[in-house]
């Protein structure tokens, strides 16, 4: 069995000494032989002038020294190559890449790669360069100590040690797993799994093959594999003589005494010729006639080549077919395919074949147009229908040209200010005669719109028919979106003005205002307070040219207006409302030139579409119209005592938005006046159950916008 043990740290180094680590970790470990030969390795570099003695004692017992003298390694060319042989000598050479014995041996001596390897692979190396001491005489079966203890030129210890511990179990490497051998022709491929760990834990260091023959084993060739200790799956390749020859192979793990563990799973082969030809290249096509075309290539050099196979596809063909029925002899490099079938792109490719019928690569691929002369005839009756799901489905008659590649189908979008170009529906080739579009990016069609949808048919020289068309109208059922933003603002000479914003649904054609007589309470669906309705009517003028007027008087019940939907109250209003103008798309303003002054008004905004779906109404905020003219002065004012009361009179004051009368009185003419009365528009006459003979009164006119009349002379009360 083999121990790993990391020895303990270097002590104090005189200076003559050398004692150099080979490694991050100085190591010490030992393989026990089943001959009882315990073969016991240290991993440290050892200078030229320094040497070792031995010591060894079983756990819990004395040390006992086992070297009678020192032992010194080699220190030059000539004695290495005396230690080691000339035939080990010579492959050490082809290792280092080096002639002379100095150069060799200092190369195994101070690369510390070369020293570790050649130490493990050969014991005789090991044994030169000082990293091994042979204990023939170990406790076998015990546990044990040995100590290296380093020593100068004159015997006497330079402080440096190396101390391992041992269970000296006798044993033989493990077997390799899973060996398996392929060949490529001649090469055999020879693949095995051998455990990942240091050579150092196992002491395997490299593997052998054998062929077992006539009852022998017998090296397969005097090449090993060597170890490595991080990797567990290993591959090798070597040559054999002869071929259809069986072979029977197995593979040893070996030590680094040399011992070889039990053989792998044994396996038999018989190597064939498997290595293909190489391809042809220069392929070269030459049309003959409308129904042939010349197919030639260089000759193949393979000096196993046996013959040739041709190969075509055309363009509507998925895949490759061969033509040729028998092989074609090696140097037979032209052939004549005649089995032209009408216009199309033909593509070539030529596989070499050996004897041992290996075929080879396929060569490059050259191809050839032939041209048709007339294009297809188009297809027959093509017919679109959108469906449920918002597709479109096509449906046509087939081509009556029979040799048809694929048809394209194209679409386009009808405006009616711009023209737009055909799109391509069909990205992989059909030749069903129906097809269902999915619409723009695969998410249906934009409604209220019209497409154009066209089919032709395309033959093998891609030359294309005329192409049929068919047109759809997506209907439009969605309702615009609702001007975001709607404005009112009182203007001079009795007018408002009321603006927009635009709806963002493209879809949209025009707008609708109607007029509400407000205020009215908040909550609905559309902008600002709700509506409260009222009679009231006028007209409005959009300002712009061939606008349309609205009639003054209610639509109750019209255009669409009961199917809105949102707040209830709010779509009763509008109902009740004045529709009252109709603007273009491009038109979001206009102006109400028959308002009534003291009236607050609110006004609904709708976008309408092409189809007269409707938004939801938009709601402006209430605006209160004034006028700014005050009505006349009250005239012919009239006081006078009658039965213990004050009878006021005057004259009625014309004025189209008189709201009342109001009355002030005081008791003295020059101040000091307050009201005591209001009147509606109708009375020209109040009674003051309070007022006395000599009282003050005066009257003032006030209209619907709360404007007052100028004051006028103060009339006293008489008897």
């Amino acid at each position: 069995m083999w121990i790993v043990l990391v020895v303990s740290a270097v002590v104090s180094t005189p200076a003559e000494a050398q004692f150099i680590p080979m490694s991050d970790e100085q190591e010490m470990f030992a393989i026990t032989r089943e001959d009882g030969d315990v073969y016991v390795y240290h991993t440290v570099f050892i200078g030229l002038v320094n040497g070792f003695h031995v010591d060894r004692r079983v756990v819990g017992g004395e040390w006992e020294r086992v070297t009678e003298e020192p032992v010194y390694p080699v220190s030059g060319g000539t004695g290495f190559v005396r230690m080691i042989g000339e035939d080990l000598f010579a492959e050490l050479q082809e290792i280092t890449g080096h002639e002379t014995t100095q150069q060799v041996f200092l190369s195994m001596k101070m690369r510390q790669n070369l020293n570790f390897i050649g130490s493990m692979l050969f014991p005789e190396v090991a044994t030169a360069l000082g990293n091994l001491y042979i204990d023939r005489e170990a406790p076998v079966g015990q546990r044990a100590e040995y100590r290296f203890v380093i020593v100068s030129t004159r015997g006497e210890p330079t402080g440096n040690e190396i101390t391992g511990s041992f269970d000296l179990r006798p044993g033989i490497p493990e077997a390799p797993r899973r060996f398996s051998v392929s060949n490529e022709g001649a090469e055999l491929i020879l693949e095995w799994e051998y455990a990942a760990a240091p050579i150092s834990r196992d002491g395997v260091s490299e593997f052998r093959f054998y062929e077992r023959r006539d009852g022998r084993n017998i090296p397969l060739m005097q090449r090993t594999a060597l170890r490595i200790g991080d990797q567990s799956r290993y591959t090798f390749r070597t040559e054999v003589q002869e071929l259809n020859q069986s072979y029977t192979i197995y593979v040893v793990a070996v030590d680094a005494t040399g011992q070889e563990s039990d053989p792998s799973n044994i396996v038999t082969i018989v190597p064939e010729d498997n290595i293909p030809p190489a391809p042809v290249v220069n392929i070269d096509l030459h049309r003959l006639d409308e129904t042939r075309v010349e197919v030639s290539w260089d000759v193949s050099t393979d000096l196993d080549a046996a013959g040739y196979h041709v190969f075509r596809m055309e363009r509507n063909e998925e895949d490759f077919t061969r033509l040729t029925d028998e092989m074609l002899d090696v140097f037979q490099n032209v052939f004549v395919d005649s089995t032209i079938a009408g216009s199309s792109h033909y593509s070539y490719k030529i596989r070499v074949y050996d004897r041992q019928g290996n075929e080879s690569e396929p060569s490059n691929i050259s191809s050839i147009l032939i041209e048709a002369f007339a294009p297809p005839e188009p297809p027959r009756a093509l017919q679109a229908a959108l469906q449920d799901d918002g597709t479109v489905q096509l449906r046509w008659g087939a081509s009556p040209t029979t040799d048809i590649v694929t048809y394209n189908v194209i679409r386009r979008e009808i405006h009616p200010e711009r023209s737009n170009s055909y799109g391509r529906v069909n990205d992989e080739r059909i030749l069903s005669t129906e097809l269902r579009d999915p619409g723009l990016s695969a998410a249906g069609f934009p409604e209220g719109r019209t497409f154009e949808f066209g089919v032709s048919a395309v033959g093998p020289s891609a030359m294309q028919s005329d192409t049929v068309f068919a047109e759809v109208h997506i209907p439009l059922v969605t309702p615009p979106e609702t001007p975001p933003f709607t404005d009112v603002m009182p203007a001079e000479g009795g007018r408002i003005n009321i603006s927009w914003q635009a709806s963002p649904s493209a879809t949209v054609t025009g707008y609708e205002v109607h007029r509400i007589l407000g205020p009215v309470r908040a909550g609905a669906e559309g902008q600002g307070d709700s509506a409260g309705g009222g009679p009231d009517s006028g007209g409005l003028r959009d300002g712009s040219p061939g606008d349309r007027r609205g009639d003054a008087g209610n639509e109750t019940g019209q255009d669409g207006w009961n199917d809105l939907p949102g707040d209830q109250e709010l779509a009763r209003l509008i109902v009740d409302a004045n529709k009252v103008a109709a603007t273009g798309r491009g038109n979001r303003f206009v102006r109400d030139e028959k308002v009534v002054p003291g009236n607050t008004y609110q006004y609904v905004v709708t976008a309408v579409d092409s189809a007269g779906n409707r938004s939801r109404p938009a709601l402006t905020e209430a605006v209160f119209y004034r006028s700014t003219t005050p009505p006349q002065p009250v005239r012919n004012i009239q006081a006078r005592l009658i039965d213990g009361r004050v009878a006021v009179q005057w004259e009625p004051v014309r004025a189209q938005h008189l709201a009342g009368y109001v009355i002030y009185r005081s008791s003295i003419a020059t101040g000091g006046f307050e009201r005591v009365a209001e009147v509606g528009a109708g009375e020209s006459r109040w009674t003051d159950s309070n007022g006395e003979a000599g009282n003050w009164y005066r009257v003032y006119a006030v209209d619907s916008s709360e404007n007052k009349s100028r004051r006028t002379r103060a009339i006293q009360a008489t008897r």
